[in-house]
């Protein structure tokens, strides 16, 4: 459909067609002074020439809508009396429901045409980054927000949550085992907790009013770590947390003084060694030192170099070291030499030392002190457990709390593993089949794969090191990105296309409205104009000017 036209003159439109005018009617007296035959005939042949000379000076150029008119999206959800209501006022523009594209990726062409969005919104990669109204419609039933720990650890207490829209029932969290927890909801946020069993990807469900939902969850094996423990007698506390680590799969050495210059070595899933001196090198091939039974004033120098490298360190106070704390700590004393501990529903009371800490970062409190608490030096982590006896709790069936105490407490003071690549998925969840993945890597010289298809990387204009790049996961199910550089992996899943409708719904409108607005474009789109060939106008006078001359001879 022409919708408008416009001149390209190097005069104004109004001198021409004033001269065009003036030629015309001198042209048409003399016609008529001829008194030759076909004199109307003649009149309509100088008319076309004349004509076909002012077109041929004005240079008329014409447009269409049918490439750059605007595009009305409809996707899921939309309101019918609304879209109804575009389409009258914007009877140029080109509808296009997304139900009825094979694929997502087909909207990418008329990414810069969008005008208008209905219903639950379109992914970031299709849209425009400006000019466009977003007309949202309201969430269907079901988890609308999803939060899950970015890494999970076998036999680690593990939490996930989340945001039902809808009506009231019951959410239930199903893993390989069966039922593992289940909480009441209405409208709102929500959170299930269990303790993932066994290493490896699992695909657990999130199920309610009878609607499963796969959620994938990859479990990872606890880091095993190398501990060594310092002593200078032994005592049922450190025997219980010997056997503690080294169960739960960590490299063990305890050393023991028996006198000024005899040591007697414990170890555990390692190969002995002789450690009589403890130098910033030795310290270097541990993950955490642990200072008991008034060993904390040995070796200081070497401690403190190691500590700023990366060490972590646990000093368990004696009654004796409590006046003058080693290591910088400081103290406050209180009355109670007992302290109440909370775990999932329990509630214990432990012994304690009747101090509390100051200005320290904390592991394990309550609400009246910390119990357990570090400070950072430099690289390292110096950190203090002030429960003085905790192995009572595994006599008494309690050993999910003694785990937990001393898991929070090794596992923060430890040091920071050193992984020369990260691999990290930018997308939120859930990604369907063909959709882009953007990906960012930080790595020196990196190598990755998706799959066993190695991807182009592109390195960050001013951050070194930092890749990014945009892969296609083509099938659902598990996939995974390696970096053959050093082995590091990062697992995801892909799900069905039907599957968290409710939650990709969500996510849709919020990239859709972080988009949306701007400088608007649909009330006045830019046209592009197609200028009529001259050779046409010049033909047509040729024809004209033949006839003018042959008409009186016939």
């Amino acid at each position: 459909m022409i919708s408008a036209i416009q001149f390209n003159a190097q005069v104004p439109a109004s001198v021409v067609i004033t001269v065009a005018v003036l030629l015309f009617a001198i042209f048409s007296w003399l016609e008529w002074k001829r008194q030759a035959r076909f004199f109307y005939a003649r009149l309509i042949a100088l008319l076309i020439a004349i004509l076909s000379l002012m077109a041929f000076v004005l240079r008329p150029a014409y447009s269409t809508n049918s490439d750059s008119a605007g595009v009305i999206v409809l996707t899921p959800g939309y309101n019918k009396f609304s879209a109804d209501s575009l389409k009258k006022i914007y009877q140029h523009y080109h509808v296009l429901a997304t139900e009825q594209l094979d694929n997502i990726n087909q909207l990418i062409a008329h990414k810069d045409q969008i005008r208008f969005v209905l219903g639950v919104g379109l992914p970031a990669y299709v849209l425009p980054d400006s000019g466009f109204n977003f007309l949202a419609s309201p969430l269907p039933t079901g988890i609308t927000q999803l939060q899950v720990p970015a890494k999970l650890i076998a036999n680690r207490n593990a939490s996930l949550g989340g945001v039902w829209h809808g009506k009231p029932g019951t959410i239930t969290l199903i893993g390989p085992e069966g039922k593992i927890d289940s909480t009441s909801v209405s409208a709102g946020s929500f959170q299930l907790s269990f303790i993932p069993q066994q290493p490896g990807k699992f695909l657990y469900e999130l199920e309610i009013d009878g609607k499963k939902e796969l959620l994938p969850l990859e479990i990872h094996a606890p880091r095993p770590l190398d501990v060594l423990i310092l002593q200078q007698y032994p005592s049922a506390e450190i025997r219980y947390l010997k056997n503690f680590l080294i169960d739960q799969g960590h490299r063990v050495v305890v050393r023991t003084q028996i006198s000024k210059n005899n040591f007697r070595f414990e170890f555990g899933n390692r190969a002995p060694a002789t450690l009589s001196r403890i130098t910033a090198e030795v310290l270097n091939d541990f993950d955490l030192l642990v200072l008991a039974n008034e060993s904390a004033v040995l070796d200081a120098g070497a401690i403190q170099d190691a500590l700023r490298t990366g060490l972590g360190v646990l000093w368990l106070p004696s009654e004796n070291e409590l006046g003058k704390p080693p290591l910088g700590f400081e103290f406050v004393k209180v009355n109670a030499d007992t302290a109440l501990v909370n775990f999932e529903d329990q509630t214990v009371t432990l012994s304690a030392w009747p101090v509390n800490a100051r200005k320290d970062f904390a592991i394990i409190k309550n609400k009246n002190r910390v119990l357990a608490g570090y400070k950072r030096l430099g690289a390292g982590k110096v950190g203090y457990q002030l429960l003085t006896e905790t192995y009572p709790l595994i006599a008494k069936g309690q050993a999910k709390i003694y785990n937990h105490v001393w898991t929070n407490v090794v596992e923060t003071l430890s040091r920071i593993s050193a992984q020369t690549t990260s691999i990290k998925i930018i997308n939120t969840f859930p990604v369907y089949p063909d959709e882009p993945l953007n990906i960012e890597v930080l790595a020196t010289n990196p190598e990755v794969y998706l799959d066993s298809t190695q991807l182009p990387l592109h390195e960050h204009e001013v951050i070194d090191n930092l890749w990014s790049t945009t892969a296609w996961a083509k099938e659902k199910g598990w996939h995974q990105l390696l970096s053959a550089t050093d082995s590091v992996t990062t697992n995801f899943f892909i799900p069905d296309f039907n599957s968290w409708v409710a939650l990709r719904a969500a996510n849709l409108q919020k990239a859709t409205k972080e988009k949306a607005g701007g400088s608007l474009k649909f009330e006045a789109d830019k046209l592009s104009y197609k200028t009529v060939s001259p050779i046409l106008f010049f033909v047509l006078f040729v024809l004209a000017i033949g006839f003018l001359w042959l008409a009186p001879k016939l």
